[in-house]
């Protein structure tokens, strides 16, 4: 430990950091891996050998079991009325011109055979198929079989035909249009054309003291169209 390095010091400075709060942060309450559980105080700080044999330690248990994964039945899955490719890996044996290998998919009834699939002895080669799932959602299984040498990974795939556009998502465009919609008319409000003067005069007006007297000017404004009149009015107080 280090405070072991330095004599004591980090103790003697920093005793309730050290050796007290982060050591008594975590231990265990059980025996576990081979340490054995804490049964000293959690309010006092802590020795040295103490530090290094049983705290600042923890153990982290789950009991929930994880979820187990799904596993699908499918190999693959395709949209309808779309142009696909389902591929299979060929091995085993050699394939050249003089020991040619075929693949036969058959799809629905059709069967579609790619020859020319060539590799060496010990490789392997994709032989993949081009065609056009159904128009309506099915499960279907392709059927793999070869002629020559060698052989497929898979002899049946599965395969499920889904239509997305049962539930197309939101595509908005630039010509949308909304013929729900409705515009607000502008907002009139009633115009202002006088600003009566109250007791007290109106904003603007002003307080100025001269000693013992008090003078109070407001200011006020009538308006008739396009005329406009300014009042001045002052009122002068006396002061007891």
């Amino acid at each position: 430990m280090y405070d072991e390095q330095v004599g004591g010091l980090l103790r003697k400075r920093m005793v309730s950091l050290s050796h007290k709060n982060l050591p008594l942060a975590m231990f265990l309450e059980v025996s576990d891996l081979g340490y054995p559980a804490w049964v000293g105080s959690t309010t006092k700080a802590a020795s040295n050998a103490d530090i290094k044999s049983s705290l600042g330690l923890g153990v982290v248990r789950f009991t929930e079991q994880p979820e187990p994964p799904v596993v699908s039945a499918y190999d693959y899955e395709y949209r309808v009325n779309t142009e696909v490719i389902t591929a299979v890996t060929v091995s085993g044996g050699q394939s050249d011109p003089d020991t040619p290998t075929t693949i036969s998919f058959n799809i629905g009834g059709r069967t579609y055979n790619v020859g020319n699939v060539y590799y060496p002895e010990g490789d392997s080669q994709l032989a993949w198929v081009k065609w056009t799932t159904p128009a309506t959602e099915q499960d279907m299984a392709i059927h793999v079989s070869i002629r020559g040498s060698g052989g497929t990974d898979k002899t049946t795939i599965n395969c499920k035909i889904v239509d997305l556009n049962k539930n197309p998502p939101p595509n908005p465009v630039a010509d949308d249009r909304n013929d729900s919609f409705k515009q607000e008319a502008v907002p009139k409000r009633a115009e202002k054309k006088t600003e009566p003067i109250g007791q007290y005069g109106t904003r603007g007006g002003r307080n100025i003291g001269y000693g013992t007297v008090m003078m109070r000017t407001d200011i006020g404004a009538i308006m008739d169209g396009t005329n406009s009149t300014l009042t001045v009015t002052m009122q002068v107080c006396h002061r007891l």
